[in-house]
């Protein structure tokens, strides 16, 4: 019997080089009996009804997709794939993806683009936030937003003590709004190394504060209220490019070798004079983000914690436990505002993303943005 030289080259490419299929050109289905395969390799069963409905229920929401992502494209999108009755059996598009004619190219680089994004919006639907979002939200937020107190009279807001008469007064707190699918789905398409568990900021607060001392005194108060339990940080998550946490450190200790009583205003000169007397020190923490501007300034970390799910199985009660992350970003006021605006704004952050998604989608070499997007 003659030995199999075949292997197939996306399989090892992808388990052992490291390549997501996300960026493959082509896949290798031969026919509707490979594509079945397939599918149940996915996890799915074309038999089951449920699955059934569900792979066309996500079928639509990607036609749908790319044609709000590629609007120029309007008249053009292949009917063959495009249209649910022309295309009737949607495991057609992994045959029509795995395509070596050249008379069916277009459709092929749809098929797989149509592919890409059904891929990753399994993914989405799959993990513990789609399952838990309710109690991961609550339990995460709800003690945070406990802690905000507004003093109507003289309009000022207060990270707020429950148990002791620690408050830091800040410009703002904002909780991060839930983030929509199409959105979802494309951070993921612009993101080379990211997959759906390791979205790490589903759920987040940004706090706005009046100056510098008042980031770190902010950050104080999380972890002294347990809000924030520092050892579940994710330390590789972390950046701070507002002002170095070891000449902060090194300030303190020096004020506190002086027993001063200092005000806020003489610490926040303190902290100026610090960072221009020993620039050559600082110790920022930067993390890359081929998206993010080199000039939007925050301190940003993601912690973890611990959701409990009351549910019920086979007639027993349980508890399932498990961490979910979340997002913190503190900036104050006037880098707050200098973010905004221009090229650093969330806005133009957002059409960088797009920009990429769109690109990666069509398997087009874009020199505009790093393979090593972390």
């Amino acid at each position: 019997m003659a030995t199999n030289l075949y292997f197939r080259r996306q399989a090892l490419e992808t388990l052992l080089g490291g390549k997501s299929v996300l960026d493959a050109p082509k896949l290798s289905v031969r026919d509707l009996e490979w594509a079945n395969r397939f599918v149940e390799s996915y996890g799915y069963h074309w038999e089951d009804s449920e699955d059934q409905n569900l792979i066309y229920s996500y079928y639509r929401q990607a036609a749908a997709f790319l044609q709000t992502l590629f609007p120029e494209e309007e008249g053009k999108f292949p009917p063959e794939i495009f249209d649910a009755n022309q295309l009737g059996d949607v495991r057609k598009l992994l045959v029509y993806a795995s395509s070596r004619n050249p008379d069916l190219k277009n459709i092929q680089k749809w098929s797989c683009a149509m592919l890409k994004v059904m891929h990753v919006t399994f993914h989405l639907n799959s993990d513990l936030y789609a399952a838990f979002e309710s109690d991961i939200r609550s339990q995460i937020l709800g003690p945070i937003k406990e802690r905000i107190y507004q003093d109507q009279v003289q309009n000022r807001v207060y990270l707020n003590s429950l148990t002791s008469d620690e408050r830091v007064r800040i410009h703002k707190l904002e909780i991060k709004p839930k983030k929509n699918q199409t959105s979802a789905v494309i951070k993921l398409l612009a993101k080379r190394r990211l997959v759906a568990m390791n979205i790490l900021d589903r759920v987040g607060v940004r706090i706005v504060t009046r100056n510098t001392f008042d980031i770190f005194q902010s950050i104080r108060f999380l972890t002294n209220e347990s809000l924030v339990c520092y050892p579940h940080a994710i330390v590789n998550e972390s950046a701070n490019s507002v002002y170095p946490t070891n000449l902060f450190l090194e300030a303190m200790d020096g004020l506190r070798s002086k027993n001063m009583m200092a005000s806020e205003k003489e610490i926040n000169e303190v902290l100026e004079k610090k960072l221009v007397d020993h620039q050559e020190r600082a110790e920022y923490k930067d993390k890359d983000n081929v998206f993010t501007d080199a000039n939007y300034k925050f301190v940003k970390f993601i912690s973890r914690k611990l959701i409990r799910v009351k549910t019920e199985r086979e007639g027993k009660k349980e508890t399932i436990k498990f961490f979910y992350p979340f997002e913190v970003q503190i900036m104050d006021y006037p880098t707050y505002i200098n973010n905004m605006r221009g090229p650093l704004s969330h806005e133009e952050y957002k059409k960088r993303q797009t920009r990429a998604a769109r690109l990666r989608l069509l398997h087009l070499p874009d020199q505009g943005v790093s393979e090593t997007i972390d």
